[in-house]
């Protein structure tokens, strides 16, 4: 599930954007082939098991911008010297501006190579860091993602990976991810390794947020001034997800305990006001009888069943739930939900939710 994090560079001049952080431009092997001297703006954006993407634009004027081409990178560094990203540029767009001619340039970090990269069949059982083994060694680029440092929960987790069709490594990866028992998240860092940490419950929402960089100077460039809010997510004790939000002087405005974050997945339930037995006006303490066969409760849910729960429209009433059977090997489910009450002139939806964090 993805969740982006975006920072503005909002470089104005040359010499703001000096004083913050450096473009170099790197051919394939890591050598310096020219900086760039007028970045006028651009982003970055990080997201959960994706590739990270950076976007920025450059005066077609910059001596180094006739760089941005080929298998050239871009190499973003702040000002304490630490290199907070690497990227392979993947766009380059020459627009005509107002102020002068532009090259609108993207790119994305090492984890996108693995998006070109192909597994064509693959069938076996093996602890994680086996099958890692196994796919970057069929890697054909000129600068191959190695396997870097990996969680001991993830590398000697028993997985069975059965490719049947052209299947790129990244998405491999999140099928493994998918896979697992508990929350994780890869990514490949400047070094080129593939690195593999778990989630816990109290840390899953926190660490989507993790940009795994040097933030000292991306802060400077974020005017929270001009913000609402400022939003912080969190686990708590109970296993929930709780939500500071503050004002834009960072006085704390509340604390909300989400009941539905608990779970993973959620479904829309719809009872028809025109089902037989609930009337014109509606039934009190109605007696739903939920019967389905649903392949994701086979493919998410625990194989007791024992994390299947309902939930009024509000998402935090839990309905009162007998679960007659459950059959996680065809996630057909035989339950009796009793709702509070139904209305008779429009229909009620209550909510299914699975796979417990």
């Amino acid at each position: 599930m993805p969740f982006p994090y975006t920072f503005p560079f909002a470089f104005f001049t040359p010499d703001t954007y000096r004083r913050q952080y450096l473009f170099e431009i790197r051919d394939a092997d890591g050598r310096l082939v020219r900086f760039l001297s007028s970045v006028v703006g651009g982003r970055v954006e990080t997201r959960l098991n994706e590739p990270g993407e950076i976007r920025f634009s450059v005066p077609v004027s910059d001596a180094g911008a006739s760089a941005l081409a080929g298998s050239n990178e871009i190499w973003v560094r702040d000002d304490q010297d630490v290199v907070l990203g690497k990227y392979r540029i993947a766009e380059r767009v020459e627009v005509n501006e107002p102020g002068g001619a532009l090259i609108q340039v993207r790119g994305f970090s090492y984890l996108a190579n693995l998006a070109d990269e192909f597994i064509f069949s693959y069938s076996a059982t093996a602890y994680v860091y086996q099958h890692l083994e196994a796919w970057v060694a069929l890697q054909q680029g000129a600068t191959p993602i190695t396997v870097g440092t990996l969680a001991a929960s993830v590398a000697w987790a028993s997985v069975t990976v059965n490719i049947e069709e052209p299947t790129t490594i990244l998405q491999a990866l999140r099928l493994v991810e998918e896979t697992l028992s508990f929350d994780s998240m890869f990514y490949v860092g400047t070094d080129g390794a593939l690195n593999w940490s778990a989630l816990s419950a109290d840390d899953y929402e926190g660490k989507q947020l993790q940009l795994r960089r040097n933030l000292r100077s991306v802060e400077r460039s974020v005017f929270y001034n001009r913000q609402a809010t400022r939003l912080y997510a969190y686990g708590s004790n109970e296993g929930g997800t709780r939500v500071k939000l503050s004002d834009s002087d960072a006085l704390s405005v509340d604390y909300i305990d989400a009941t539905w974050a608990r779970w993973k997945y959620r479904k829309q339930i719809v009872v028809n006001h025109l089902d037989a037995g609930i009337g014109a006006r509606g039934q009190t303490s109605y007696a739903l009888s939920y019967v389905e066969t649903d392949e994701d409760l086979a493919a998410y849910a625990a194989s007791d069943g024992s994390d299947i729960t309902f939930l009024a429209a509000d998402l935090e009433t839990e309905l009162s739930t007998v679960l007659n059977s459950y059959d996680s090997a065809t996630g057909a489910i035989d339950a009796d939900v009793t709702i509070p009450a139904v209305s008779g002139v429009k229909d009620t939806v209550i909510y299914m939710l699975y796979g417990a964090y």
